[in-house]
């Protein structure tokens, strides 16, 4: 496998995976209410580091923000061996393992504290959202979601299909990506694509909060995506009581 020292030279040479994943950027949430999401698909909320994953004929690069992202070697490997088309462009996050446990996310105290205290104040409170105040206790939250202990076990987690085999899909509809995005990866213990269910969630509500997540997305099975964009068909709400 090609080592992301020499990611450039790659690029340069035509590996085009990379060149289309330096020129995109993750699409990100807006601030509407999630039932003003039509028809949506409800997945947990992942919190890491935010990446599009570049895979070319077993050569792998992580990007975040357009740069590589080289903290993660192992990353790379499972990546690779997980993918089965020639080339794709994966939407992901680069988790901390030990916050996606059967313990929840009191097997760490500081992200429990965290979470417990503001990011689902409002859902525990039922209290009129406070859209600002959420976003700050996410970023908050967020940070801390990226502080990798050394030799901490990292995970990477599919969440959208933006490229395959020379074919943008930014344009195909959310659950056909996904759908495509089953088709190409396989699960291992470092690699997995995230999950996502229709309505009605409150039977996954528990299993959720049982996870550590802190949160939930709404995302338009209709959707297309908008790199770099905001659109209010992406909505992010913490997790609720029940």
């Amino acid at each position: 496998m090609l080592s992301m020292s020499t990611f450039s030279a790659a690029s340069d040479a035509g590996w085009s995976a990379a060149a289309v994943a330096r020129d995109l950027r993750p699409q990100t949430y807006g601030t509407a209410r999630a039932e003003r999401v039509r028809d949506p698909i409800v997945e947990p909320l992942w919190v890491g580091i935010r990446v599009l994953a570049a895979v070319d004929r077993g050569v792998v690069a992580l990007l975040e923000n357009g740069e590589p992202l080289t903290e993660h070697p192992e990353i790379d490997v499972a990546v690779a061996d997980a993918v089965i088309a020639q080339a794709v462009v994966l939407d992901g996050f680069v988790i901390r393992a030990s916050m996606y446990d059967r313990t929840g996310v009191d097997a760490d105290p500081e992200l429990a504290t965290t979470t417990s205290t503001g990011f689902l104040k409002q859902s525990l409170l039922g209290r009129r959202r406070n859209i600002r105040a959420e976003a700050e206790e996410r970023a908050r939250f967020e940070t801390a979601a990226r502080a990798f202990e050394p030799d901490e076990r990292a995970q990477f987690v599919a969440v959208d299909l933006l490229w395959v085999d020379g074919v943008s899909l930014v344009e195909v509809p959310l659950l056909e990506r996904k759908r495509l995005l089953d088709s190409v990866l396989r699960e291992s213990t470092v690699v997995r694509p995230g999950t996502y269910v229709r309505p009605p969630v409150s039977s996954w509500i528990g299993s959720w909060r049982g996870f550590g997540f802190s949160g939930v997305t709404y995302k338009a099975a209709n959707g297309r995506y908008r790199p770099g964009g905001v659109k209010d068909d992406w909505i992010v709400t913490p997790m609720p009581r029940r």
